[in-house]
C-alpha cells in the first residue's frame, strides 16, 4: 500500500509538473500553433514569394512562385513559367486558384489539398509510363519562421526539398516581377557550361543542365560541400538552392555581370564567380540561330543522290519557340502550312529537323494527295517523314531526321543524317495522315508550293 501510494503521489506530481511546464494540454498547444500559422499566412495581404524545387535532390533547379492565401481556404498561385496541366494552360505570372489547409496530424503540414494547374504542373502524371511527373511536392512540413515573421521555411513531405516563403513586403506585382526574372532566365538559357572561381583561382567546371550547374571537373586539392549548384533565377542573377562551401568560401547569391558573362557572388566578404564558357566543339547558342537565313535544298525526291545543278534557294526565318529546346522555321516561299519545328540541343548548340506532325488540316483530294482515290474526302494532317538516297520508302519512327553541322568559316549549317533511321537520311517528305490518328494515308501532300520532298538541306546565315 505504501508503494502504491508513493507511485500515485509521483504520478500526480509529474502530471502537475508537466502542466506547469507547458501550461496547457498538447492538443490545445497544437491548435494554437496551427491558428498562428494560418494568421501568419493570411495576414500577408500582398502574398509570398518562394523558389520551388521539384525533382529528387532538386536536380533541375528551382522556379519562382507566388502564393496568396485568402482568409478562408482559397489560395492563388502563380509561376515564372507558363504551365500546362491536364490541358489547362496558365500564362507566366498569372494566378490560378485552389484551396489549402494545415493538417495537424504530422507536423503541422501545409497542404494544397485541391487541384491547382500551376502548382500541380510539377507533380502531374501524364500517363501510365510517367510515374512521378516532375516529382514536385504539394504538401509541406512547416519547420521554421523567422523572428520578424517575414520568412517561413517549408520542407516537402515526399521529396524533402526546401521551399522558403518570403513575405512580399515591397508589394511587387507577380507578373512584373516574373517578367524581370524571365528576362534573366532567357539570358541564362544561352549558357552551356561554367567555371567556378574562388578567391581568383579556378576551382572547377561543368555543364549547365536546366537550372543547375553540375561541376564534374575539380582542380586538385579543391574541397566542396556539393558538386551540384542548383539555382533559381532572380531579377538580377541567380540564387542557389542553399549555401555551398568551396575551398572554405560559402556562397549563395549571385548578380549577373553582362560585360564579363559571369555571375558574381554578392554575399558579404565572398570572392566567388561563375563564368560562362563554351566547349571547343560548340556550334551556336539558341539565340544565335534566331533571325534570317537562306535555305538551300533540292526537290529531286526519294532514293537519289544530290544533283548540284538542281539546287534551289529561298529566304527563311528562324524564331523563338520554347527557349533552349525548340525553334520555329518559317519558309513562306516553299511551305503553305506555316512553320516547322527545329529541335535545339543545348549541350552541343546543334539544331535538328526531325519527323513531326504539322497541325495543318486538309481534305484529301486529287489536287493535293498522291495516294489512293479511296481516301478522297478524308480529313488529314501533314507529317514530315525521313527519306533517304538509297530507297523510295519513307521512315516513320520518332526521332528520325537530319542534324545540323555548323561551319563557322562559311557561316553555313549543313544537315546530315542523325543516324536514328537505318538508312542514310537525306531530307524529309511531307506525308498525309488521317487527322487525329497515327494512320498513314500512304500518300504525299501535293498541294504544297514546292512539292513534297526536300533533301540535301543547308542553312546559310545572313548578315
Amino acid at each position: 500500500m505504501i508503494a502504491l501510494a508513493t507511485l500515485l503521489t509521483l504520478t500526480v506530481a509529474c502530471a502537475k509538473e508537466e502542466e506547469d511546464l507547458f501550461g496547457q494540454p498538447a492538443a490545445v498547444r497544437i491548435d494554437q500553433l496551427v491558428a498562428s500559422y494560418r494568421q501568419l499566412l493570411t495576414n500577408a495581404t500582398d502574398g509570398w514569394y518562394g523558389n520551388y524545387y521539384p525533382e529528387e535532390k532538386y536536380s533541375i533547379g528551382g522556379y519562382a512562385m507566388y502564393f496568396h492565401f485568402g482568409s478562408g481556404t482559397s489560395v492563388d498561385i502563380a509561376c515564372q513559367i507558363a504551365t500546362t496541366t491536364a490541358d489547362i494552360t496558365t500564362p507566366a505570372g498569372t494566378t490560378a486558384t485552389s484551396t489549402w489547409t494545415i493538417d495537424e496530424s504530422q507536423g503541422p503540414v501545409l497542404s494544397f489539398n485541391t487541384f491547382n494547374p500551376v502548382l500541380n504542373y510539377f507533380s502531374y502524371v501524364s500517363g501510365s509510363g510517367d510515374l512521378n511527373g516532375l516529382a514536385g511536392d504539394y504538401e509541406f512540413v512547416i519547420i521554421g519562421v523567422s523572428d520578424d515573421q517575414n520568412r517561413i521555411t517549408l520542407k516537402g513531405k515526399k521529396r524533402g526539398n526546401l521551399l522558403v516563403l518570403t513575405r512580399n513586403v515591397d508589394k511587387e506585382d507577380p507578373a512584373i516581377r516574373f517578367a524581370a526574372i524571365n528576362d534573366m532566365a532567357n539570358i541564362g538559357a544561352g549558357f552551356v557550361a561554367f567555371k567556378v572561381e574562388v578567391d581568383g583561382v579556378e576551382a572547377g567546371s561543368g555543364p549547365q543542365v536546366k537550372n543547375a550547374i553540375n561541376i564534374d571537373t575539380w582542380a586538385t586539392g579543391t574541397s566542396y560541400s556539393d558538386s551540384k549548384l542548383s539555382f533559381a533565377y532572380t531579377t538580377d542573377g541567380i540564387e542557389l538552392y542553399q549555401p555551398v562551401t568551396i575551398n572554405g568560401v560559402t556562397m549563395e547569391h549571385f548578380r549577373f555581370d553582362e560585360d564579363n558573362q559571369q555571375y558574381v557572388c554578392v554575399d558579404e566578404g565572398t570572392d566567388a564567380k561563375l563564368t560562362a564558357y563554351f566547349p571547343a566543339d560548340y556550334q551556336l547558342t539558341y539565340h544565335e540561330y534566331m533571325g534570317n537565313w537562306t535555305l538551300e535544298y533540292e526537290t529531286t525526291g526519294r532514293g537519289k543522290e544530290s544533283d548540284p545543278t538542281k539546287r534551289k534557294q529561298t529566304d527563311v526565318t528562324i524564331s523563338q519557340d520554347v527557349v533552349n529546346s525548340t525553334l520555329t522555321l518559317s519558309a513562306p516561299g516553299i511551305f503553305d502550312f506555316g512553320t516547322v519545328k527545329l529541335t535545339f540541343d543545348p549541350a552541343k548548340g546543334m539544331i535538328s529537323l526531325l519527323s513531326q506532325y504539322i497541325d495543318y488540316r486538309v481534305v484529301a483530294s486529287a489536287e493535293n494527295y498522291s495516294g489512293s482515290s479511296s481516301n478522297y474526302g478524308t480529313q488529314a494532317w501533314l507529317r514530315l517523314c525521313p527519306i533517304s538516297d538509297t530507297s523510295t520508302s519513307t521512315g516513320t519512327n520518332e526521332g528520325t531526321g537530319v542534324k545540323g553541322e555548323w561551319d563557322a568559316d562559311a557561316q553555313i549549317v549543313t544537315f546530315v543524317s542523325n543516324g536514328v533511321w537505318s538508312r542514310n537520311t537525306t531530307g524529309l517528305a511531307i506525308r498525309m495522315y488521317q487527322y487525329g490518328t497515327s494512320n498513314s494515308l500512304s500518300g504525299d501532300y501535293k498541294g504544297n508550293v514546292e512539292g513534297a520532298c526536300f533533301t540535301y538541306l543547308k542553312l546559310i546565315k545572313k548578315n
